[in-house]
């Protein structure tokens, strides 16, 4: 079954409440379980209100995302790829699946170790998991949209 850890397979209940669970926990005050979302209660709301989104994950999802977090840890595929490879990292500094954008940091230093260089990364201040759905969202928005156009240029 892939990287599954032994043992894990059997239950999907244990993995959503480590993550999803977890992270609704790191905000005492919420309205709702997905609150870890985005501090946007519209935002919020439509995400519940969507039938496409809140779902199960299957065992399968959980297996592909062992299997992609073990190959993004693979030394040999970082020395494999292109230095000069454009990565725009973005964190919220509230987002309790990042440990507050640390993570996101832990990945810019893993991958600037590896010797990429077109590396920019932002921690935005009171952000929560999705950037692009948070209050203050321009602000992110106008920001990929300079890193974009450097690229361009």
């Amino acid at each position: 079954m892939g990287a599954f850890p032994a043992g894990l397979g059997r239950s999907l209940t244990l993995l959503p409440k480590l993550t999803f669970a977890n992270w609704a926990r790191a905000f005492p005050d919420r309205r709702t379980d997905a609150d870890w979302l985005s501090r946007d209660e519209s935002e919020v709301d439509k995400y519940i209100a969507d039938p496409l989104s809140g779902w199960e994950a299957s065992i399968g999802i959980w297996t592909a995302l062992f299997d992609l977090s073990l190959k993004a840890a693979d030394n040999a595929a970082l020395e494999a790829a292109r230095k000069t490879l454009p990565f725009m990292l973005v964190g919220g500094s509230e987002d309790p699946s990042t440990k507050g954008g640390k993570i996101v940091r832990k990945l810019e230093s893993r991958l600037r170790e590896s010797g990429f260089s077109n590396l920019e990364t932002t921690i935005y201040d009171g952000f929560r998991h999705e950037s692009l759905n948070e209050i203050g969202r321009e602000k992110a928005m106008e920001d990929f949209v300079h890193w974009a156009g450097k690229l361009i240029n």
